[in-house]
């Protein structure tokens, strides 16, 4: 009987905890902070809240291997990775991506995850200035003085957002140049998003429903570009992805594309942990893409 007690104070108290968490959003927050720092890799090194613009959400964390982890000596050699978050252009903050910067900075790069201002402050034209000034910055900071190149990478939104800088010349402020690769995970890249119910007023501002669809941007000088896409993704369908490989396909650019068996909409990102690295092979088939296409 008192084991029958103690087991349900203890269950009370775990779904007491759950509740909080999931009612209470700095609670849920730091829970997510530490859920993905946990599953980390580690002897990864950060500088966090770098600004690199005036508002407060221009700011920007930076990963790279510490000078004990085997790969240090490639990251100063390898291309500079920018990593956009996702959350449907409404949530997200770089601190819930520890994780996915790590996973990178352990195969040898330097890794930028920049925050971006999000709807209803913004719209489209505010977050896409944002992404376009983090690139910027990296440009003439890190990478321009390094002599590196640069990688741009994205999951859902920010899949969106990196394959626009990608291919869109106008995304890219000042001199920075069009990055060396595009990497994207479950992008939205053929869809009109001034049309979708669920992101009319977020693009509200777009002039022409061309100038937010990546595919419309893709021409014969357009960087080589790899992508995967979970075929059980429910909430970005698998049809962004072959209409981009088309695409890519019809300006004769290199590209592979990876649909990924058994895979939904999140778990495609969490392929960047630690506990799903190995049987996933994602983060093994971006370092062999990049390897293959960029100089060092």
């Amino acid at each position: 009987m008192r084991i029958l007690i103690w087991f349900f104070a203890i269950s009370a108290i775990v779904v007491g905890m759950l509740a909080v968490i999931a009612l209470y959003p700095p609670a849920r927050d730091q829970a997510l902070i530490a859920t993905n720092a946990a599953i980390a890799d580690k002897n990864i090194q950060i500088e966090k809240n770098i600004s690199f613009g005036p508002d407060p959400m221009h700011r920007l964390d930076i990963y790279a291997p510490s000078d004990r982890h085997p790969a240090y000596a490639q990251s100063l050699k390898n291309p500079i990775v920018i990593f956009y978050y996702g959350g449907g252009w409404r949530m997200g903050e770089k601190s819930f991506y520890q994780f996915a910067g790590a996973a990178l900075a352990a195969q040898g790069y330097r890794v930028v995850i920049p925050d971006y201002r999000l709807f209803p402050e913004v719209q489209f034209k505010g977050f896409m200035g944002d992404a376009g000034r983090a690139y910027q910055w990296v440009w003439e900071q890190l990478a321009e003085p390094a002599n590196k190149e640069i990688v741009v990478m994205g999951h859902s939104a920010g899949a969106h957002m990196a394959a626009l800088l990608a291919y869109g010349e106008q995304y890219r402020l000042g001199e920075a140049p069009r990055p060396a690769a595009m990497v994207g995970l479950a992008g939205p890249y053929s869809f009109d998003p001034t049309d979708w119910p669920s992101t009319q007023d977020i693009f509200a501002d777009v002039d022409q429903a061309d100038a937010a669809r990546p595919v419309a941007f893709v021409n014969d000088n357009s960087p080589p570009s790899l992508m995967f896409h979970g075929d059980r993704d429910d909430v970005v369908k698998l049809w962004n992805q072959e209409e981009l490989a088309k695409a890519l396909n019809a300006h004769n650019v290199p590209h592979d594309t990876h649909v990924l068996p058994d895979t939904g909409h999140y778990k495609i990102l969490f392929s960047l942990s630690r506990p799903l690295r190995e049987k996933m092979a994602v983060v093994e088939r971006i370092k062999s893409f990049i390897d293959r296409h960029v100089d060092e």
